[in-house]
């Protein structure tokens, strides 16, 4: 049931001989010494010139000489060395039971284009890895068949990309999970994570996801726990659909290895479909509308001379701080999320050193899943999108005059939050994309509504899991924040601050503007204006570094704000 994406060895007694055109009549020819038959070699073709349709000549002559002797011949005067001769030999040598065949092709969005794009130009990008821990007994098989159902069930995990300069999208039939899994005490977590890293994740190979567990032993009783890897790239699944995958494998286990019913619907094909449906008119003149003059600001370098570094941080936020950033933001009309980017422009507009009015850029994430498709919610597939928010901070202006200018920004863009961000750079008037987003702040809500039948079944059979987190994915930007809530699985509601993700050399990066972003990971807004402080566990330092929680009110200026953050955020320095 496992997936191995090295190449396989070939079958006994088959050998390929590659002639590019030597002969008297210069045809390129390949010669297969063992046994073929029609049907995969027609299988093989198709598939080649799935991945690669520019290059792709079907052989003008086949000849088979005997059952072990078989002769592909290219039309004379065709450029033998641009056919895709190694795709096919490996598809001609692979064991027939390891072949993922492709259904057919189809055009990818504008949005996995570009994440592919970044993704070839930058190895190790956009890939996100999910972790959690398994208490009980689990079987290695069980568990196996149980990706392999999810696997069979939906089309986005049977998904990649084709080679070449315009990529499209391959929809398989049927491709075996990859599944790997390790004993307790044969490698240590910490290094199984990095060896996964360095490994990388190529969306160009099928399946979209690749888990890993390393395990306790196999019989019941035991007390050693599982600790499960799941690694996906952006551009096939966003981190939604990995939080409905692992719900799914979880029902998958439950009931032997197996899910019942056929394929999801609406699938894959029905949110490209409905896609490629839409008029581009509305989000073109949203976003190419005459920006002001106020001048824009962006903190964050964006490029340097000396390659890419990164650094991380994590902090947890207990359940009240959680639900008092909830009251606050819905008595105001607003969301959390529009609260937290409020927080990130004022420390934004205080790194650039601006004095008056000005206008900060930076890109906020979206779901995707806000469009007239029914199901989507539940449709694994690669959604989630960025967008570029800039908003003027003046700091005679209230806080309340700020979320509701974020709000109202907000509400514009999410009702074309199915548009890619290459595409509203190719709209926006030159004013608009200079400088362009230094930061992206993401807030990862995947509170999927509790399956509280799911985790009773599991705590019968004496299963308890805790819920997936991610490590962070790195991404096209100097500086990404993630925020994410779950509160779909046992225990206390959290927002969790993921790694703070800098891809610049670490005296490039504005110490500045990090030693004030602490408090954003804590701001909440009662009625009163005061500060306070409180003690939350650090998950990345063996020391205690309490973070701040910022309280105010709406009427407070943004200049009174600014103090106040730039107050908290030296004495969370000064206690580091």
């Amino acid at each position: 049931m496992t997936a191995d994406h090295t190449p396989p060895p070939p079958r006994a007694g088959t050998t390929l001989v590659l002639d590019l055109g030597s002969g008297p009549q210069g045809e390129p020819r390949l010669d297969v010494l063992g046994p073929l038959d029609d049907h995969q070699l027609e299988a093989a073709l198709d598939e080649v010139a799935l991945h690669q349709p520019e290059a792709f000549t079907r052989p003008h002559r086949i000849d088979h000489h005997d059952d072990t002797h078989h002769t592909l011949r290219l039309a004379p005067g065709t450029a033998g060395a641009t056919f895709p001769w190694s795709i096919l030999a490996d598809l001609l040598t692979r064991p027939p039971g390891a072949r993922a065949r492709a259904r057919r092709a189809v055009q990818p969005t504008a949005h996995q284009r570009e994440l592919l794009a970044d993704a070839e130009s930058h190895p190790g990008r956009h890939i996100e890895r999910l972790t959690w821990t398994w208490h009980g007994h689990l079987e290695p098989d069980r568990f196996r068949s149980a990706w392999q159902a999810v696997v069979d069930k939906e089309l986005a995990t049977r998904a990649a990309f084709s080679n070449g300069p315009q990529p499209t999208l391959l929809l398989h039939d049927h491709v075996n999970a990859d599944v790997r899994w390790l004993p307790a005490g044969t490698a240590d977590w910490a290094d199984l994570i990095e060896d996964d890293i360095q490994r990388g994740m190529d969306p160009h190979l099928p399946p979209a996801l690749r888990v890993t567990a390393l395990g306790g032993p196999d019989h019941p009783g035991t007390t050693t726990p599982t600790h499960i890897l799941l690694t996906y790239h952006h551009a096939l699944l966003d981190d939604w659909s990995a939080h409905l995958l692992v719900r799914d494998f979880h029902r998958a286990y439950l009931a032997g290895g197996t899910l019942p019913g056929g394929e999801r619907r609406p699938d894959l094909q029905d949110h490209l479909s409905w896609l490629h449906r839409q008029d581009t008119t509305p989000p073109r003149d949203l976003w190419s509308r005459p920006t002001p003059r106020t001048p824009c600001v962006s903190p964050v370098p964006l490029s340097t001379a000396e390659g890419p570094a990164t650094g991380h941080s994590q902090i947890r936020i207990s359940t009240d701080h959680t639900e008092k950033l909830f009251v606050w933001a819905a008595r105001w009309g607003t969301t959390e999320s529009c609260v937290l980017q409020a927080v990130w422009a004022v420390l934004l507009y205080r790194a650039s050193g601006a004095q008056g009015p000005a206008r900060v850029r930076f890109a906020v994430t979206a779901s995707g899943r806000g469009i007239p498709l029914e199901g989507i919610e539940r449709l694994p597939a690669a959604l989630r999108t960025t967008l570029p928010l800039h908003v003027e901070v003046d700091p005679r202006s209230t806080v309340a005059t700020l979320l509701t200018e974020i709000r109202d920004r907000t509400l514009d863009m999410t009702a074309h939050e199915w548009v890619s961000p290459g595409q509203i750079h190719a709209w926006s008037p030159p004013a608009a994309t200079t400088p362009l987003e230094g930061s992206l702040l993401a807030f990862e809500n995947t509170t999927h509504p509790p399956d509280t039948g799911l985790t009773t079944a599991l705590h019968a059979e004496g299963i308890h899991v805790s819920r997936p987190e991610p490590l962070g994915a790195h991404t096209a930007y100097p500086l990404t924040r993630y925020h994410h809530i779950a509160a779909n699985y046992p225990g206390p509601e959290e927002i969790i601050l993921l790694p703070t993700t800098h891809n610049q050399p670490p005296h490039h990066t504005p110490t500045h503007l990090t030693h004030h972003t602490r408090p954003l990971t804590l701001a909440a807004f009662p009625d009163s204006f005061t500060t306070a402080c409180t003690t939350a566990h650090h998950t990345t330092t063996t020391r205690n570094q309490p973070p701040l929680i910022v309280l105010t009110s709406t009427t407070t200026t943004l200049t009174t704000l600014t103090h106040t953050l730039a107050t908290t955020a030296t004495q969370a320095t000064t206690r580091t």
